[in-house]
């Protein structure tokens, strides 16, 4: 059987999540693919082994364990996350993951959803009543349990990945935005409102580059840009640029 987590309201909608997958794979014919791209910026992972850990460059990006177990080390920290749950990364960080539990009877499962920080700001300001709350650490990643509304539109996802090329066009960015919302509403929450807000850094560094896009043709106080930048003070003068 599917390595299921013993909450009984998410067996039946991972279940349906499996199976559905299950379709998808047999649809495309892919059955030996181990990633395959089912809308843009969402795909779906599968594999009938444990591996040796690889390393990548873990996107921003929702990736939810529909079958199986997987592991993450980033830096020293080591992540585990089953069916149910649902690694989230707020950043690019490199790490490296392993398929902890999946074998040729139950395959390991897994479905990743790019998370586009532009839409997710968008929402955030049309929303009467925001989310509140900060993350509890700066942490790059985290393991959140998908809810049973995530889990629908999740499984929304792979019916549409069968559909129609216009439909496929018409309604997936209007499930990218229901997605969206539904882990703002949950355990994803916090971690999503500090992916939407920049450090005080990037907020410095912006502000450094609108002075510059605005006085490009004037000679700059290197040290005052730094300053707006919250770096270092140099001694010298930016020359203006033609």
């Amino acid at each position: 059987m599917p390595d299921f987590p013993a909450t009984c309201d998410r067996q039946a909608p991972l279940r349906a999540l499996a199976l559905q997958a299950q379709a998808v794979l047999r649809a495309r014919s892919l059955d030996a693919e181990p990633l395959l791209e089912l809308l843009p910026g969402a795909w779906l992972a599968r594999t009938g082994s444990t591996r040796a850990p690889a390393p990548a460059l873990y996107r921003p990006a929702v990736a939810a364990v529909l079958q199986g177990a997987k592991k993450v080390w980033v830096g020293d920290a080591v992540l585990e996350y089953r069916a149910g749950d649902a690694l989230l990364t707020r950043q690019p960080v490199p790490a490296r993951g392993m398929v902890a539990r999946g074998n040729h009877q139950t395959h390991f499962l897994g479905l990743v959803v790019e998370l586009d920080t532009v839409l997710l700001r968008q929402l955030l300001s049309q929303l009467g009543n925001p989310p509140t709350g900060q993350a509890p650490h700066p942490a790059p990643f985290s393991v959140v349990a998908l809810d049973s509304p995530v889990l629908s539109c999740l499984l929304r996802l792979l019916e549409l990945a069968l559909d129609t090329p216009d439909a496929q066009r018409l309604l997936w960015p209007a499930l990218q935005r229901e997605l969206l919302f539904r882990l703002l509403q949950g355990e994803a929450g916090p971690a999503l409102l500090a992916m939407a807000q920049p450090s005080p850094l990037a907020r410095r560094m912006a502000g450094a580059i609108r002075t510059l896009q605005r006085s490009f043709r004037q000679p700059l106080d290197a040290a005052a840009l730094a300053s707006r930048a919250g770096m270092g003070h140099p001694a010298t003068q930016l020359p203006a640029t033609a």
